[in-house]
């Protein structure tokens, strides 16, 4: 397996675990907030406390220097005192030998990585994952330097820029920035010279984006809020993407219904409406997105049926049917979509008077998890 295609499968994975060690130079100051709940909070929770806890070694490994008065310029944003930052370097390996182990072993965390995108059409495995944190561990940098600028006592706004040197290397192999706003935006930047990969990380009130890029690949990937703020949410493991409110949890779903592929059954306490999430092969059904919706609308008696829409540039075709839960008839909404040798469908059930502008408003997010 290749450096190239291990770096894709967990380009996350890896970006944060360098953007960590990294990092190590603003967390070992004492204007930088030591818990980690600036960006940690957003973090989605099957990895937080693992990445927690490797902060706090990062904190630990971080050695800062004297502090240098001066005018300094970066993004806009004027500083006046650098302080210089070394890393024990051989201590954070050691905890990112921890972090890889943790993560391995956490079944939640491997859901979460479950999809992403790999080259050559391979699907994500356990054993893929532990290959690529392998490698990255065996190019761990040998050497990590850092500059931390601020203003007088104030911690925000801060701005970090970071060089990591691997053994035989006299240029950096890795280079990072990272400019915090305030208290909840933050911009990061990771260049990978050997392997020429470009990756951003934007943190803001509503949740996290890694952008990254190497050749011809680029990658957008998208992370739950958990602030309140409308949340990206992944349509099983497609790569389709819907924003919705922060009030919907995931319900329970009967024997029945896993039977009949629903991957989710969606609710809020807040809104009448609800939805169900189906993923299903093309096995013996028509290879055509239109065909298929004409098909399955006929089976459900749908009394309206439009194929060959676009949604954000995204093919989808949609139907309307009646259809009785619990004793009570409902108007349910169906989207379909292509997944490559699988179909996704969500079904809105228009319950009250504001469903159908609800349901309108959270399909036209849809979006890929990546392009």
């Amino acid at each position: 397996m290749s450096i190239f295609r291990t770096k894709r499968i967990i380009a996350i994975v890896i970006f944060l675990a360098m953007i960590l060690t990294n990092v190590a130079a603003s967390a070992g100051t004492a204007a930088v907030n030591e818990s980690g709940e600036g960006t940690m909070s957003i973090m989605p929770t099957s990895l937080s406390t693992y990445i927690s806890s490797f902060m706090q070694v990062c904190t630990e490994a971080a050695v800062p220097g004297e502090p240098v008065k001066g005018e300094y310029q970066f993004d806009g944003y004027n500083f006046d005192t650098l302080i210089p930052v070394t890393v024990d370097v051989p201590k954070i390996k050691e905890a990112f030998h921890g972090l890889k182990e943790d993560l391995l072993k956490d079944e939640a965390v491997l859901a979460s990585l479950q999809g992403l995108p790999q080259a050559g059409g391979e699907e994500f495995t356990p054993e893929n994952l532990r290959a690529a944190l392998d490698e990255f561990e065996t190019h761990f940098p040998d050497e990590v330097t850092a500059e931390y600028y601020q203003n007088g006592e104030n911690s925000i706004p801060f701005y970090v820029t970071g060089r990591a040197v691997c053994a035989g290397k006299e240029e950096p192999s890795y280079e990072y920035s990272m400019l915090c706003k305030d208290e909840k935006n933050y911009t990061m930047s990771f260049l990978d010279h050997e392997h020429s990969i470009v990756a951003g990380l934007i943190l803001t009130d509503g949740g996290i984006r890694l952008e990254y890029k190497q050749g011809e690949t680029n990658l957008v990937i998208d992370f739950m809020s958990e602030t309140g703020e409308p949340a990206v949410y992944r349509l099983g493991t497609s790569v389709y993407t819907i924003r919705i409110p922060d009030s919907f949890t995931e319900g329970n779903r009967t024997e029945a219904d896993i039977r009949d592929d629903m991957v989710a059954y969606m609710r809020s306490d807040e809104t009448l409406l609800d939805f169900d999430v189906y993923q299903f092969t093309k096995a013996g059904r028509p290879d055509s997105l239109a065909a298929y919706a004409e098909q399955e609308a006929a089976e459900y008696n749908a009394f309206e049926v439009v194929t060959g829409k676009n949604i954000n540039g995204i093919d989808v075709a949609w139907y309307r049917a009646k259809e009785t839960y619990d004793g009570k008839e409902y108007t349910t909404l169906n989207y379909l979509f292509d997944d490559g040798d699988q179909y996704v469908e969500i079904a809105f059930w228009l319950d009250g008077e504001t469903a159908e502008a609800e349901a309108q408003e959270i399909i036209s997010t849809l979006a890929f998890i990546h392009r």
